[in-house]
């Protein structure tokens, strides 16, 4: 969102820090016990996992209706010829320098660990939407890939 309900600019945009404080609050205001995790869990084994993880405004995350968090087993960071940038505006690192053609940005990602639960592909409580388009719906490209034991997937809880 860089514009508000009339289409005028928004003047400020959050920073880095300010966007991990709200997902610190959001997801640590009320955690699960592990009690609860198992209950939910039933006979899925649980496991601590190491995800990727990106802050996706309304228009960027997968089901398009508001801010989300993308997990992904694979964290891709680029080393480039320069220091990152954070671009506040479009709330992600920029890659490229418009002004510096052959300049490339360092990209960082984070990582954290997570509990996770090992489901099958069918099991309806693993994701929401890969895509808001509805001929992409179900499969989510960021938490599929490498089948466990007896073909289940491994997904965040």
């Amino acid at each position: 969102m860089t514009t508000d309900g009339q289409g005028r600019t928004l003047g400020a945009f959050p920073s880095l820090a300010e966007i991990e404080a709200v997902e610190n609050y959001v997801y640590g205001v009320r955690p699960p016990t592990l009690a609860r995790l198992r209950e939910i869990a039933g006979e899925n084994p649980l496991g601590v996992v190491v995800f990727a993880f990106d802050y996706r405004d309304a228009t960027g995350s997968v089901h398009g209706r508001h801010a989300d968090l993308c997990f992904s087993r694979p964290g891709i960071t680029r080393r480039g010829t320069t220091g990152p940038r954070y671009n506040a505006r479009l709330r992600q690192f920029a890659p490229l320098d418009p002004k510096q053609p052959f300049v490339v940005r360092t990209v960082p990602q984070r990582f954290a660990a997570y509990i996770a639960m090992q489901v099958t592909g069918a099991d309806s409580r693993t994701r929401g939407p890969s895509s808001t388009r509805p001929a992409a719906l179900g499969r989510s490209p960021a938490l599929s890939g490498p089948r466990g034991p007896a073909g289940r997937d491994r997904h965040a809880c």
